[in-house]
């Protein structure tokens, strides 16, 4: 506890404040000095109840014991007078007998009102007393010796009014006493009247100090903490623009000031990430948004190009039919010449002729197969530049993903916050549990993205590999139609020449054979790889018109990434910071 002095305004002299560390601190106080009382007037009772507990044991214990021994006393003397007088009149010895039968009760009275009795006519009574047993021992001694009348003179004489004064003083003994322990009992109700008067005041001043300590208690608390429970509702109306509360208090009081200051503080601190958050989470958006287009855009010029590049390949796969089908005559013809050596000058013409055609066709084959090859290879750069897209996007997602862990992390830290408020702190939980709804499902679309995107790499790879392995195969179609167009030059060279070698024809026919059938397989490889090469460019197109869909998938999720991070951008701007 610690005291300060100030000066008020209003007046010129000094007040003390006693201020508590802690509302426990206050209340011990408080408690303590009602208890304190509560055992002073417990003291206050006990010592009374002993006071009067050894005031009525006295009278229990000494007077009232007294008071029966003198009315005793005096009832024993009368009757023994009693028995004296019978004993005279009748002479029965029984009366005698009972007379001397009461003499030591008699003597143990005397013997405790002598001890006990503060009267000062005890000594006068049992001086008396004693007169009067020496004048009936007399009287029994007559008795023994017979003399009735002398005995008779001294009872009527001595004996019997001496009996008759003496319990009338033993009478007056007794109610002397009787007034003494009425007035003893007096003193002690009075007392006790006192004493419940006193306690009852006592309880009445408790029970009164006990409502203003809690007045007092009640006021100091409620004094600091409607400012807590006003700056609590400013919170929870979404306003964290004020100024810290101040307080001098270091007790709870005083802590719930400091933590409800470092509440606002850290509301405040958490709305501006979260502020920073969505404006961050637009802008990904956007940018996700602009690459989504962008692939799609390739996708399609991608999708356009495959179209080309099939299409080429059929019209090659025809010309390797057609080629094949050329050579199969043209190895027909070599043998019916090799059969009909005389007649090979007269198909010379026919043969040059079909030389020539054959010429075209590889010439023609040729340059569409080097077509193939530049179309192909320019594929190939392109799903390469659409794998380095889809990379950026990943990244892109993981940031924005990372965003939306972060905001459902601060979305969560704000409704625990809340929870701490209590009913203050409701609204906020509400916003803050909107911001963790958004934040989820900007988690779920990242997701879905990120979803989207790996089947567009894994799509795009495949792709890639497959117009690698195409653009392999068409180079080597494309050295095998060059030998070829070789090959051909020197068949049409060597038809020229035919007319004037025809006598060497017959020796070469079996090699031009030979020749024929090896040049009938590589053409038959050339279709076959013609086939290939369009089934593989069919199959890029699908791929690259599956990921135009795709693309049109993640630019959809985008354009609702960036719908969610306008309407948190809505929520934090009601706030005010």
């Amino acid at each position: 506890m610690e005291m300060s002095t100030e000066l008020p305004k209003d007046k010129k002299k000094w007040r003390k404040r006693i201020y508590f560390k802690s509302v426990k601190s206050m209340l011990i106080a408080g408690f303590t000095g009602i208890i304190l009382m509560v055992l002073g007037l417990s003291f206050f009772n006990l010592t009374a109840m002993n006071s009067m507990k050894d005031r009525v044991t006295y009278i229990v214990e000494n007077e009232q014991p007294l008071l029966v021994a003198d009315f005793q006393l005096a009832n024993d003397m009368a009757q023994r007078t009693s028995y004296l007088q019978s004993y005279i009149y009748s002479g029965d010895e029984s009366f005698a007998t009972s007379f001397n039968k009461g003499k030591d009760q008699d003597m143990r009275l005397e013997e405790y009102i002598s001890k006990h009795s503060d009267s000062s006519w005890v000594s006068d009574v049992m001086a008396q007393k004693a007169e009067w047993g020496t004048l009936t021992d007399n009287l029994l001694d007559l008795m023994e010796k017979n003399d009735t009348i002398a005995a008779e003179q001294l009872l009527r004489e001595k004996i019997q009014p001496l009996s008759d004064e003496l319990m009338d003083s033993l009478t007056y003994l007794a109610n002397e006493k009787s007034e003494k322990t009425k007035a003893s009992g007096k003193t002690v109700l009075d007392l006790n009247k006192r004493n419940n008067l006193f306690s009852f005041s006592i309880s009445i001043a408790i029970v009164m100090g006990l409502f203003v300590l809690a007045f007092l208690i009640i006021k100091s608390i409620m004094k600091h903490i409607k400012p807590i429970n006003e700056r609590l509702h400013v919170i929870a109306d979404g306003d964290f623009s004020q100024e810290p509360l101040e307080t001098h208090l270091t007790d709870e009081l005083g802590q719930m000031v400091v933590s409800a200051n470092d509440m606002n503080d850290s509301l405040r601190g958490m709305m501006m990430s979260i502020a920073n958050l969505a404006e961050m989470t637009s802008s990904h958006s956007e940018e996700l948004t602009q690459a989504a287009n962008e692939v799609k855009s390739g996708s399609e010029q991608i999708a356009t190009t495959m179209q080309e590049i099939a299409s080429g390949s059929e019209t090659q796969a025809e010309s390797a039919s057609e080629l094949a089908t050329l050579m199969i005559s043209f190895a027909d013809k070599v043998y019916t010449a090799n059969d009909a050596g005389v007649k090979t000058n007269q198909s010379t013409g026919s043969v040059l002729e079909m030389a020539n055609k054959g010429q075209q066709l590889m010439d023609r084959s040729s340059s569409q197969m080097t077509k193939i090859d530049g179309i192909v290879h320019d594929s190939v750069e392109k799903m390469m530049h659409l794998n380095q897209q889809t990379t950026e996007i990943s990244k892109l997602v993981t940031v924005i993903k990372d965003v939306a862990e972060q905001t459902n992390l601060l979305a969560l830290n704000a409704a625990i916050e809340a929870a701490r408020a209590g009913e203050q702190g409701k609204g906020f939980a509400v916003v803050a549990d909107e911001v963790r709804k958004l934040a989820e499902q900007t988690a779920q679309s990242v997701t879905d993205i990120t979803n989207f995107v790996q089947a567009i790499q894994k799509e795009s790879s495949a792709v890639a590999e497959s117009l690698t392995e195409g653009y392999v195969e068409v180079q080597t179609g494309t050295k095998q139609i060059h030998e070829t167009n070789t090959t051909f030059s020197q068949i049409n060279h060597a038809v020229e020449k035919m007319a004037g070698n025809i006598e060497h024809i017959t020796e070469n026919l079996s090699d031009i054979a030979k020749s024929s059938q090896e040049m009938n397989v590589s053409i038959d490889e050339i279709a076959s790889v013609s086939e290939e090469s369009a089934a593989s460019v069919e199959e890029t197109s699908a791929s690259s018109q599956q990921i135009t869909g795709s693309m049109e998938e993640v630019a959809g999720s985008a354009a609702q990434l960036a719908q969610i991070a306008e309407n948190l951008n809505a929520l934090v701007q009601n706030i005010q910071m």
